[in-house]
């Protein structure tokens, strides 16, 4: 009998319909079959194959679907022989327009907003994960960050842009307008102060209390418009003052009062209405003080009192113990402020006896240095751990600085043709505000 076989395969080749595709998009691979003398095959099966499925698959017919942007091949193969094709590369659908909203259009100076860009291709359909870079038409009233956060800086309009790929859109108008300034008036005498205020719009500080006098002066709370006289530790006729110098997010406030007790001020916490005398360490009874100055969410409270020996330490009061923070190696030491993570922020004297600004935590106090002078004070401390003061140079001015643990203490600088700058406080993301004076400094400008 006589056998007939098919011609063998001895080549595959492939080729595709386009070599270049956005994700989504299908081209078709061909394969074409030969013998050894290189005679086209037909009808002989052909098995499809991906090098990478999460780049791009490829159906029973050859029908290729780009999946994510890569680099795939596909392989044909008949009969036990392979072609591969050449190089598929696969990118991402393009932008094919941007836009852009806020969360507010209108703003006061340093206050903030978030704008978000919606990326979209040529079908309108969203498109996640793309870069977007962001602009502002006028920094000087309105500076936007890399994720859209937008801060207002001075009275103004501008607008903010997204871009994607080279494709932009524009937000509304945005009006940056001036922090009103408020008279909170006084206690019924003459002048008022205000030291400090939380995030809920609480203001504390203190005011003289009789009609056309300065002394004695309270403490007072400012909330929705009152002014709360926060009286004082009284009675008796050495119990007349009390100032507040801080309060927290829950609405503690803290201090000194005068006192029956002392023959000074005493420490004190106004919580719910009444005022508690956080005593002191000193040993020293009707001669022995205290003072407080910061407070933080978790209700410790800083500031500085005698200590037995009689000098000057700086305070924490924490879980109803008083704890002497000790001192850089001089004799004395005040604490002035302490963020959330329980870091304190405060001036103590050296061994040479100048004063140095220190940060303790982990029960270590630490020098924060100088800016090439010979003493520091301090003023404030974020929940960022960054501190705010001043330093002053070897060439004896003073300069504003802001120092954190990874960078040490850095100057801020000064006014032009000033020579004195001291910062005096920092917002939670590292904004900071101060003043700067000429020489003599008979004028300082904020």
């Amino acid at each position: 009998s006589l056998s007939v076989v098919p011609v063998p395969v001895a080549a595959v080749t492939v080729s595709l319909g386009s070599t270049s595709l956005d994700v989504g998009q299908t081209t078709q691979g061909a394969a074409t079959v030969r013998d050894a003398k290189g005679n086209v095959l037909s009808g002989r099966p052909v098995v499809w194959t991906s090098s990478s499925l999460g780049v791009a698959t490829v159906s029973t017919t050859g029908v290729i679907t780009a999946v994510a942007p890569g680099t795939a091949t596909v392989t044909a193969t008949s009969e036990g022989v392979s072609g591969t094709s050449p190089p598929l590369t696969v990118s991402p659908v393009p932008v094919a327009s941007v836009t852009a909203s806020l969360g507010a259009t209108t703003l006061r100076v340093w206050q903030t907003t978030v704008g978000v860009a919606t990326v979209r291709d040529a079908q309108g359909s969203p498109l996640t994960g793309r870069l977007v870079t962001w602009t502002s038409s006028n920094s000087t009233v309105a500076t936007v960050d890399s994720v859209g956060v937008v801060t207002g800086i001075s009275p103004g309009i501008a607008t903010l842009t997204a871009t994607s790929e080279g494709k932009s859109g524009s937000t509304p108008v945005i009006t940056v307008i001036p922090v009103p300034v408020v008279d909170l008036g006084t206690l019924g005498g003459l002048i008022s102060e205000a030291k400090a205020i939380n995030a809920a719009g609480d203001v504390v500080g203190h005011s003289s209390v009789i009609p056309q006098s300065l002394l004695p002066a309270h403490a007072f709370l400012w909330r929705n418009g009152v002014m709360t006289d926060l009286k004082t530790l009284g009675p008796g006729a050495n119990s007349n003052d009390s100032y507040a110098y801080g309060i927290n997010g829950l609405g503690k406030i803290v201090g000194s009062s005068s006192s029956p007790l002392s023959r000074y001020s005493r420490a004190v916490m106004w919580t719910n209405g009444f005022i508690v005398d956080l005593g002191v360490k000193g040993t020293r009874g009707y001669d022995s003080y205290s003072y407080a100055f910061g407070i933080n969410d978790a209700g410790d409270v800083v500031g500085y009192g005698d200590v037995p020996g009689g000098s000057d330490h700086a305070l924490l009061w924490r879980g109803g113990q008083i704890i002497d923070l000790g001192t850089l190696g001089g004799a004395s030491s005040r604490a002035v402020a302490i963020n959330n993570l329980g870091q304190i922020v405060g001036i103590s004297t050296i061994a040479d006896g100048s004063t140095h600004a220190f940060i303790w935590q982990s029960n270590v106090m630490t020098d924060l240095g100088t800016l090439g002078g010979t003493s520091t004070g301090v003023h404030g401390i974020n929940d960022a751990g960054q501190v705010v003061g001043y330093s002053t140079t070897a060439a004896n001015e003073s300069r504003a600085f802001l120092w954190d643990s990874r960078n040490g203490m850095k100057d801020l600088g000064k006014l032009p043709g000033d020579v004195f700058g001291v910062a005096q406080g920092i917002s939670p993301d590292g904004l900071v505000v101060g003043a700067s004076s000429p020489p003599g400094g008979n004028t300082t400008r904020a």
